[in-house]
């Protein structure tokens, strides 16, 4: 079993699994009956501040690797953030 401190959790670098940075986590949320946590709350750098003014929430579904030097997300994050602001159209697939 693989232990990652509350203190280590903070300031985590979070990128996509296709390699773009997103920030840091800034804080995360517990589930006190389950004891695991729910969202982390990821402060964005210059791209996400432009895509949407809100913080970057990741529900923990949406993680695909972490560790003591990053976690990965699925690719898909930011255009489900982007789509819930109403600041930019989905592309299309």
């Amino acid at each position: 079993m693989s232990i990652l401190m509350g203190k280590k959790i903070i300031g985590l670098l979070v990128e996509s699994e296709s390699g773009e940075v997103f920030g840091r986590i800034r804080d995360f949320e517990l589930d006190l009956d389950s004891q695991s946590i729910l969202k982390y709350y990821v402060k964005g750098d210059n791209l996400i501040k432009k895509l949407t003014s809100a913080e970057l929430v990741i529900h923990r579904s949406q993680v695909i690797f972490i560790d003591s030097k990053k976690m990965i997300v699925k690719d898909t994050v930011i255009a489900e953030e982007v789509k819930r602001g109403g600041e930019a159209p989905m592309p299309a697939m």
